[in-house]
Order: C-alpha cells, then sequence, then structure tokens
C-alpha cells in the first residue's frame, strides 16, 4: 500500500529556504500550519491564495551545532491528504511569545494585510 507521505521523486527540484509554499504570492505569506511530522516534513500555507505544501528541510551543517536552513523538498501527498491538511488551521507569530492560529479560510491581499489578520485572531482569542 503506498504511504500518503512519500518521499519527493528525483524530478522534483528543491525550494529556496524562503519559498516553502510554491506559489508566486509575498514569502512573508507563507505560514505554518503543522510541524514536524514523519522525517522532519512540515505543512506551510499561503494566507494569499490558499496554497498548502509539505515540505521538509534542507539544512546545511558547516560545523557542529551550526545548522543552516537553504531550502526545502517537496514532499508529494495523496489528494485527501491533501485536502485534510488544507482544512487546518495557520500558525503564526504576532510577536515573541504570542502565538495565534487562524482559520484555514484567512487570506491577506499582501504582506500589509498580515497584522490585521493576526490582531482579528488576537481578539478572538
Amino acid at each position: 500500500m503506498p504511504s500518503a507521505l512519500a518521499p519527493a521523486p528525483a524530478s522534483v527540484p528543491p525550494r529556496p529556504r524562503d519559498r516553502a509554499v510554491d506559489c508566486g504570492c509575498d514569502a512573508r505569506l507563507h505560514v505554518h500550519v503543522l510541524g514536524p511530522l514523519s522525517g522532519d516534513a512540515r505543512v506551510h500555507a499561503c494566507l494569499r491564495c490558499g496554497a498548502v505544501a509539505c515540505v521538509r528541510p534542507n539544512v546545511w551543517e558547516p560545523r557542529p551545532h551550526d545548522v543552516r536552513l537553504v531550502g526545502y523538498t517537496p514532499v508529494p501527498l495523496a489528494p485527501a491528504l491533501h485536502a485534510w491538511l488544507a482544512a487546518w488551521p495557520r500558525w503564526a507569530v504576532r510577536a515573541p511569545g504570542e502565538e495565534l492560529y487562524l482559520a484555514a479560510v484567512a487570506r491577506g491581499a499582501d504582506a500589509d494585510a498580515l497584522p490585521a489578520l493576526l490582531d482579528a485572531a488576537a481578539a478572538r482569542a
């Protein structure tokens, strides 16, 4: 039986460190949904277009304990799993120590809309 969380095929190129979600939107609107999962996989979503992606971080450790994020490798998902993850709330940090959850349907036109989205979520908390 195939796994819903499978390794990326060799034909899938890695993404740069600021593009966890493969959409054309401003990367500042990419937020965390869930993670780490199996094999350090993480789920990210875009607050502009709603795109959801499961990725594994690619890191470089030039010296012990000096771990640097250099990009992401996409993890293909079964359609049912992708739809299920797309319904999860989005996790964001408004200020140090102030973590908020945004509804999966929350959207912002651009990065300037992010503070208003976070303020509205804080008001509901």
